[in-house]
Order: C-alpha cells, then sequence, then structure tokens
C-alpha cells in the first residue's frame, strides 16, 4: 500500500475538527475526582511512554534494516565498478 499524502490530510483535518468541535462544545463538570484518579493518569502517562519508546524501536529497526540494504548496494555497485575498470586496464 502507497502512501497517500491526502488521505493522511484528511484525516488529520477531521481530527482537529472534532477536537475543536468537542472543545467547543463541553460544559464544565462539577464532579469529584478521588484519589485513584491520580494513580489512573500516571498509569495512563507511563503506558504511553513504553509504547511510544517500542513504536520507536520498531521505527528505528525497519529504518536501520534499510540504510543497512541500500549501503551494501552502493558498495555492491561501488565494487564492480573498480573490478570494470580494472579489468579494462588489463585489456
Amino acid at each position: 500500500m502507497e502512501y497517500n499524502f491526502f488521505m493522511f490530510f484528511n484525516f488529520r483535518l477531521a481530527a482537529m475538527a472534532l477536537v475543536v468541535m468537542t472543545v467547543l462544545s463541553s460544559k464544565p463538570a462539577w464532579a469529584y475526582l478521588d484519589p485513584g484518579s491520580g494513580s489512573y493518569l500516571m498509569q495512563i502517562i507511563v503506558a504511553g511512554a513504553i509504547t511510544g519508546g517500542t513504536l520507536l524501536t520498531m521505527v528505528w529497526g525497519r529504518l536501520k534494516v534499510r540504510l543497512v540494504k541500500l549501503l551494501k548496494k552502493e558498495q555492491k555497485d561501488n565494487h564492480g565498478e573498480k573490478e570494470n575498470k580494472a579489468r579494462n586496464r588489463v585489456v
């Protein structure tokens, strides 16, 4: 599947519109926050950090594999050119 910029852009635009509409239409809530809410919030933050770290590790691994393949291909191409030049000199 190819990356489609316009598909991503439309998704971002829809997400931003949803956030703006939610913020503008919200009303104050006079609710009680118990002590468990703080620990739940901390759990969400830690889970997000771990998920982000895992995502970065996976993306870095894929990027590293692609760079290694690209560099090996360039080395192979350069090595082949050197051999061709050497053969041409001998002949």
